[in-house]
């Protein structure tokens, strides 16, 4: 125990040899125990102390100099303290090979997920690609070449996937076009991929159809490809034409009523010039002419002018057969041309036209022909309806206002018989009509219209009588044709 004090911070200590005093101190006890007087013991001899120094704490000091006959005590230092440098070393050896071997183990593991995700992705576009019924085919972007096709554009072309192998889509022969090699080198060379690109395409029988094209960037095999995927849409563009046709054919009839109304619309300016003229050229004819006079005539005969050449105008964008175009135009000013086209019409008749027209309307996105042929078959159709109505009664209202936060609205209102109940949900039918020798076309078209331009148009039988038509157009519509 005399070494416990090594390493705690002492410098030394003087200890005593206590277990051989312990035994003197002992036999002095027995022999007082058994009798023997104190005086006949004597003086004990003094104690031999030593003194026990810390060779750390000595070195620690610079203590070189110590007591003759002190002992200098030292612990064996651990081995961590002759190798720690080495054990150091060792250790950040092992943890580097550790982290480098845990990183090694989990980029394989995330290898190895990705490679399975990416094989799961390729089995689950394997068989999208087999399985779905749209054409489709892979080709490559450097030079064209046909890569993949599936059932789908086999079927649809006539061209086994092992021939269509290594051409080009120019190479297979079914493209109709005399600039398609020098679209399809534009297309590789630009890199623009394709929306709704519509081409005509030679089947095998020699017919043709017209696909619409749309393309997506991919890699297969580690290579830049180009995904086409095709949609044969000759039935609905036939479908579409035949339905211009059928307008053209409506907006033709339609005109045929209303002849009187555009004859008046026209002559009524055109005597308006003439006669401005002869009052122009005897004023002209004075000795001294009134030339201010003269030049608000030639004013009135400019503004008429233009209203004839407007009517003109508007009657042959009605007549001729033309691409639809949407335009921004202001609800009000396509409802008061309207009824400035009819309004002749509507004085033969005896029908007094009322404009009720709200404020601070959005522009819309319309084609202004399609919608002005729809406005004026509900103005005809509204007329039609009052044939049987008091002259003094027939009384035709034309609204417009805001339908909802993102719709306007259209209405015409007559104060005809109203329609039965039972055929309320059919008057926008197809060859539909209660007119003697009508076609049963014009509402059928209006109501495509609206639809076409992403609105509606419905009817309903007004509380008092006569029925009122609503046709609804959104404000936001898309501009696009």
């Amino acid at each position: 125990p005399y070494d416990t004090f090594i390493g705690r911070g002492v410098l030394g200590v003087r200890v005593s040899p206590f277990e051989e005093e312990g035994r003197v101190l002992g036999g002095v006890i027995r022999r007082l125990l058994s009798g023997e007087k104190a005086a006949d013991i004597g003086v004990l001899p003094p104690s031999r102390t030593r003194l026990i120094l810390d060779d750390r704490e000595l070195r620690r000091w610079d203590i070189e100099g110590v007591p003759p006959n002190a002992e200098v005590r030292f612990r064996q230092p651990p081995v961590w303290s002759y190798y720690r440098r080495e054990a150091i070393a060792v250790g950040a050896v092992v943890l580097l090979q550790g982290a480098l071997i845990s990183g090694l183990s989990l980029a394989r593991r995330r290898q190895k997920r990705a490679e399975k995700g990416l094989r799961e992705s390729e089995e689950r576009f394997s068989g999208i690609f087999r399985d779905s019924p749209a054409p489709i085919s892979i080709i490559r972007k450097k030079d064209g070449t046909i890569v993949d096709v599936n059932p789908g554009w086999e079927i649809i072309t006539g061209m086994p996937r092992s021939e269509a192998i290594g051409k080009t889509p120019l190479d297979t022969g079914m493209v109709v076009s005399g600039d398609a090699e020098e679209k399809f080198l534009t297309f590789l060379e630009s890199g623009k991929l394709l929306k709704d690109y519509e081409q005509v395409h030679r089947m095998p029988d020699g017919s043709t159809r017209v696909l619409s094209l749309t393309t997506e960037q991919t890699s297969l095999y580690g290579e830049p490809c180009y995904i086409i995927v095709a949609k044969d849409v000759t039935e609905p563009r036939a479908m579409a034409r035949a339905q211009e046709e059928l307008a053209h054919t409506s907006r033709l009839a339609m005109l045929g009523e209303m002849t009187a109304s555009i004859a008046h619309e026209i002559n009524q300016p055109l005597g308006a010039i003439l006669s401005n003229t002869d009052a122009a050229e005897m004023l002209l004819e004075r000795q001294d002419p009134p030339l201010d006079e003269v030049r608000h005539i030639l004013a009135d005969i400019r503004s008429d002018n233009r209203r004839a050449s407007s009517v003109i105008k508007r009657v042959r964008s009605l007549v001729g057969r033309r691409e639809v175009q949407r335009v921004p135009l202001e609800l009000n000013d396509l409802l008061l041309e309207s009824t400035r086209l009819v309004s002749h019409d509507a004085r033969r008749r005896g029908v007094t036209v009322v404009h009720e027209l709200g404020e601070g309307l959005p522009l819309l996105q319309i084609d202004p022909v399609q919608v002005e042929q729809a406005v004026i078959n509900l103005l005809l159709n509204a007329m039609d309806a009052m044939r049987e109505t008091p002259v003094a009664a027939r009384r035709l209202v034309v609204r417009s206002s805001r339908w909802n936060e993102n719709e306007v609205m259209a209405a015409v209102e007559d104060c005809g018989h109203g329609i039965p109940e039972e055929k309320l949900g059919k008057v926008f039918d197809s060859f539909f009509t209660t007119k003697p020798g009508g076609m049963g076309l014009g509402l059928a078209l209006a109501r495509s219209i609206a639809e076409a331009h992403g609105g509606r148009l419905f009817a309903e039988n007004n509380a008092s009588k006569g029925a009122t038509f609503y046709l609804i157009l959104p404000a936001n519509f898309p501009l696009t044709t």
